[in-house]
Order: C-alpha cells, then sequence, then structure tokens
C-alpha cells in the first residue's frame, strides 16, 4: 500500500455509511507502525471528524508499535537489557518519550557514584556510595503515600517525580549499577521486591522502597512469614529480566484495572503475554 491509497482510506472515515467507515478503519489498523509519521502529517490538514478517527487509528498503531518492540525486546539479552524493557513499557504512558535522554540522565548518576568511589573498592563499598547517593542525596524515596497511582511504575516518571515503589526504585538502582559494573540482582519476592548482592560471607539485601535499608537473609524471612507468606528458599532467588518488567506489567495491569480503565488493562495484559513463554 502506497501512501495515495492511504490518503484515500483516510477520506472513507468521514463516509456517511459506517459500514464503510468500519472497513476503511480496519485496513488503516493493519497497516504497519511504520507508516505513522505519515498519518501524522495527514491529520492537521483532514476535517475534524476523520482527524478524530486518525487519532483513534494512530493511538491505535502507537500501542501495537510499543507490543511489537516489546516482543523483539524479550529473550533477547544485552547491554542495558532491563533498562531497555523499562523504557518501551514506559513509552505506553509517554507518547513522546525520549529514551536516550532517560538513559543520559542514567549515565549522569553513574558518573556521579564513580566520583565519589575510589579505584578497586570491594562491591560492598559501591553499593553503600550508590545507596547514599540516590537516597540522601538525589532523595529518591518509596511512594507510601500514594502507592497505586500509576506513576510509579514508569522509569521516566520515577526519574521526574524521584518517588516509586519497590520494584520501579529497584530498576533504577540496577540501571545505575550495572554501568558501575556492580553485579546486582533483582528479587521477586511475594508482596515485595528487592535487591540482591552475593558475597563470600552470604547475600545482602537492599530495600530501595526504604531508602536502600540493607537486610540479611532472616531479615528477609522474618518479614515473609510476618506478612503471612510462609518461607520458601525460592522466594530469594534472582530473577531475570523479562520477569522484572513482567511483574511491573502485572502491577499496572491491577493498578488500571481498579481504576477502571479497562482498555489501557487489557492493552497492558497483550504486552505481558508478547513477553511470556508460551
Amino acid at each position: 500500500m502506497n501512501e495515495g491509497d492511504i490518503h484515500s482510506l483516510a477520506q472513507l472515515l468521514s463516509d456517511e455509511d459506517r459500514k464503510i467507515v468500519r472497513i476503511a478503519r480496519d485496513k488503516l489498523l493493519s497497516l504497519s507502525p511504520e507508516f505513522l509519521s505519515f498519518m501524522k502529517d495527514m491529520q492537521p490538514q483532514s476535517d475534524p471528524e476523520v482527524a478524530e478517527e486518525i487519532s483513534y487509528i494512530l493511538e491505535e498503531l502507537r500501542v501495537l508499535k510499543i507490543e511489537q518492540e516489546l516482543r523483539d525486546w524479550a529473550g533477547q539479552p544485552g547491554p542495558r537489557h532491563l533498562e531497555q524493557g523499562a523504557l518501551f513499557l514506559a513509552q505506553f504512558d509517554s507518547a513522546d518519550l525520549d529514551r536516550a535522554a532517560v538513559s543520559s540522565r542514567l549515565d549522569a548518576f553513574s558518573e556521579r557514584v564513580r566520583e565519589r568511589c575510589m579505584s578497586h573498592l570491594p562491591p560492598q563499598s559501591v553499593l553503600a556510595s550508590l545507596c547514599r547517593y540516590l537516597f540522601q542525596e538525589e532523595k529518591f524515596k518509596g511512594n507510601q503515600k500514594n502507592y497505586y497511582d500509576p506513576d510509579n511504575s514508569y522509569l521516566n516518571r520515577v526519574l521526574e517525580r524521584k518517588t516509586g515503589i519497590p520494584i520501579s526504585l529497584s530498576v533504577l538502582m540496577l540501571a545505575v549499577a550495572e554501568r558501575l559494573q556492580l553485579p546486582l540482582m533483582g528479587v521477586g519476592m511475594p508482596g515485595h521486591f528487592l535487591i540482591k548482592l552475593a558475597t563470600e560471607g552470604g547475600s545482602l539485601f537492599i530495600d530501595a522502597f526504604n531508602q536502600g535499608q540493607c537486610l540479611s537473609r532472616d531479615d528477609c524471612k522474618k518479614w515473609l512469614i510476618k506478612s503471612g507468606f510462609g518461607f520458601k528458599e525460592e522466594y530469594l532467588s534472582a530473577v531475570n529480566d523479562e520477569e522484572i518488567v513482567g511483574r511491573m506489567i502485572r502491577n499496572l495491569v491491577c493498578v488500571y484495572s481498579a481504576k477502571r480503565e479497562n482498555r489501557k488493562a487489557e492493552v497492558l495484559s497483550d504486552y505481558l503475554r508478547a513477553i511470556t513463554p508460551v
């Protein structure tokens, strides 16, 4: 299909026969996302009725493009893999998201931490510097007051507002830690998300939601039992990037479902299926 065909189909969106409108809309929705820019250029030149239909189609193509990006991303690990997945997800909320600008800000964070660390420090010391920088100097903190605000789950919003939930603040830490070559891992406990650093003497757990509080294995076990989850050793196992982004998506599905924003919940459920192995 060429641009002329697309223009002709768009003109049918104002037809009085709603059947013709539906056929034209369905054909335009079958286009690949590469035609997004062309349709955007058409919109200001169209009459109000057509412009409204184009707005709907553009949004549908936009969310489909994100789904394809997430599908391509899943199972293809590489540098900054988790960060890329989190930013693909953030585009769902921010259509004009500048992913490079977000990454540049994370670069700056890692440079500030590196400046505070002497060379050849052990990982525990680098981790301590990272926590001090993010939670004391930059003042990131858990959003205790509005825990179920969807903005808490989008990495760009977390950076803008300096608040989030356990998993998004952990993703922030993991993204900066990767730049510092600090081998941190996400831990998807039931009811809470932590970061783990494996050491010769055992594992250290960091609670990013509570300003980088350091926890032992026994601390985690006590919290799990007290919270009614019981304890299994697997609860303290590391999770991979797809599992982390999947958990972020599930959180958002729950939030939007509770807010009765059913269309958003449906789209995000499609995203979850796109990155979840069959």
